[in-house]
C-alpha cells in the first residue's frame, strides 16, 4: 500500500516533527513553497517516491534528518512554511465568519473518486479532479466538508477524507 494511505509515521528531530503533520494534511499539495521544502530534503528520492512527502520522510535516512536541521536556510523555510500552515488551519474562516450560528453542520461529499494530488492515485480522470476541487475549495473557505468516495485496490474499500479545519 502506498505509505500516503497509511497512518505510519516515523519520528522526527524535534527541530523538524511538525513535517509530519504537513505530509498527512493535503495543504501541502496547492503550497509551492511546501512542495518546493519537501523537494529539497532529497531531490532524487522526492522523484522516486512520485512526490508523496509520507514516503520522503519514512525513506530519508537519519543522517540526512540530522543535516536538514542544521541547515540554515532549509530551518527558515520550514518556520516560514510551518507558520503559513497554522494561520490556514487555525485563522478565522469565510464559513466560520459568515455562519457562526452554523457551527453544528456537517456536510457529506460523496464522489467515486478524489484526485487531490498525484502522490494520493485514488482517480482516473475528470470526475476526480472536479471533486478534489470543489473538497480544496470547500477547504479553503472552512466549510465542514467530509469526502467519502470508493479506494480500489485489487477489491472495493471505504476511504473517508475529512476538509474542515
Amino acid at each position: 500500500m502506498p505509505a500516503a494511505l497509511t497512518n505510519e509515521s516515523r519520528t522526527l528531530p524535534p527541530a523538524i516533527h511538525r513535517l509530519t503533520d504537513l505530509s498527512y494534511n493535503l495543504w501541502f499539495s496547492w503550497n509551492e513553497e511546501a512542495l518546493k521544502l519537501f523537494k529539497s530534503m532529497d531531490p532524487v528520492k522526492w522523484e522516486q517516491s512520485g512526490h508523496n512527502p509520507v514516503q520522503l520522510l519514512q525513506e530519508l535516512e537519519p543522517s540526512r534528518l540530522h543535516d536538514l536541521c542544521q541547515d540554515t536556510a532549509f530551518m527558515e523555510a520550514y518556520k516560514r512554511i510551518i507558520s503559513e500552515f497554522d494561520q490556514y488551519m487555525n485563522g478565522a474562516s469565510w464559513f466560520q465568519s459568515s455562519h457562526p450560528e452554523q457551527s453544528f453542520v456537517k456536510i457529506a461529499y460523496f464522489s467515486a473518486e478524489f484526485g487531490f494530488h498525484e502522490s494520493l492515485p485514488i482517480y482516473s480522470g475528470g470526475l476526480g479532479i472536479l471533486a478534489g476541487d470543489h473538497c480544496k475549495s470547500a477547504s479553503d473557505l472552512g466549510v465542514p466538508l467530509t469526502g467519502i468516495g470508493l479506494l480500489y485496490k485489487k477489491r472495493l474499500l471505504h476511504a473517508e477524507i475529512r476538509f474542515s479545519r
